[in-house]
């Protein structure tokens, strides 16, 4: 199965095709089973959600903050569907112009999106028998949003020289933020789709230590190392952490982690000190594993998180409350990974 990401940070006739269901197989439930952790309520809504809109065709919005899996959940619906054996292809337009995402996702520009040529290698020929996960669906243009929307509201298929394309969209959602970003997608975007709403993980943490041993556990089998064990002090500060960026700092932290230890158990003290809070900090030493780095990395992160909130995502102001050079903070956003958008509010 291939799978392609593609970003493009920078500046669809309706198809009359009856929406069809399939059977989800033993072999993708199993996977469903396999690649959904945790025992918490959402947990078990997730393994539902996967397997229900693996049977059929329509488009689906994943909203959530981010980190919390949106594009996961969006390959693991393909690899789940009758679109498997097909391509699954991400792309996030962002505010990309419409000319920009017309040539991206047709391959040439000042084509409408009626006019998907054969021969021309955009994005949604690449696609064809497989799945287009589209990020950031909320920040493209509204003409854009409104092309997707015309393709999409009677089956999720696109039709293309050599087939169809099965279209997923993902949106990152701030804090108290649903309602909000819900008006807007039934309103300027005229979007009617199914969605996935999924929690931030501070609001799920029952599922932090099943999570965290699954990712100790590949790790170790990455690595080729000894598998460790997760000390009970460990599990206990692990869910007492909020996790500003959800699973994906948990998943990041785990690595961190399972790269400095030595067999068997990880103990709390080789958390980074960030998590212990002030007070506690010093026990990292006396357990002579502190990574200066990494304490300097996250750091920065969470500085630059909380300039870019207060800011709005107006990266220059954020540059000013933090008193260096936006583009310093340009470098740093880029070294980290960072996504501007995740911190400016709904237009």
């Amino acid at each position: 199965m291939a799978t392609q990401t593609i970003n493009y940070p920078h500046e669809i006739d309706q198809i009359q095709e009856p929406v069809a269901e399939h059977k989800v197989v033993d072999s993708a439930s199993q996977l469903i089973r396999e690649s959904l952790i945790g025992p918490s309520i959402w947990g078990e809504k997730a393994r539902r959600l996967v397997a229900i809109h693996a049977a059929h065709d329509n488009t689906v919005l994943l909203e959530g903050e981010s980190g919390t899996g949106k594009h996961f959940l969006a390959r693991l619906i393909h690899q789940c569907s009758r679109h498997s054996q097909g391509p699954f292809v991400s792309v996030a337009l962002g505010s990309t112009t419409d000319d920009v995402a017309r040539a991206v996702l047709l391959g040439r520009t000042r084509l409408r999106f009626d006019e998907l040529p054969e021969g021309e290698k955009g994005l949604l020929q690449l696609s064809t028998g497989g799945t287009l996960y589209i990020e950031d669906y909320l920040d493209t243009s509204s003409n854009l949003a409104g092309e997707v929307a015309r393709l999409t509201e009677e089956t999720g298929l696109v039709r293309t020289a050599g087939g169809s394309v099965r279209i997923l969209l993902g949106s990152a959602t701030h804090q108290s933020s649903y309602q909000t970003r819900t008006s807007v997608i039934q309103s300027r975007r005229g979007m009617i789709c199914e969605r996935i709403q999924i929690p931030p993980l501070r609001e799920r943490p029952d599922d932090v230590e099943a999570l965290a041993a699954h990712f100790v556990k590949q790790r170790c089998e990455q690595l080729r190392k000894e598998q460790r064990t997760l000390s009970q002090n460990t599990i206990g500060v692990l869910r007492s952490y909020d996790w500003p960026r959800n699973v994906a700092e948990l998943k990041s932290v785990i690595n961190h982690l399972v790269r400095q230890s030595k067999p068997a158990s990880l103990d709390a003290a080789m958390l980074p000190a960030y998590m212990h809070g002030a007070g506690n900090s010093s026990s990292k030493f006396a357990a002579l594993e502190i990574d200066l780095d990494e304490e300097v990395k996250q750091f920065e992160v969470n500085l630059i998180c909380a300039a870019l909130r207060q800011s709005r995502g107006l990266q220059n102001k954020a540059a000013q409350l933090l008193r260096i050079r936006p583009t310093t903070l340009f470098m740093k956003i880029k070294r980290y990974g960072i996504d501007v958008a995740d911190f400016r509010p709904p237009s």
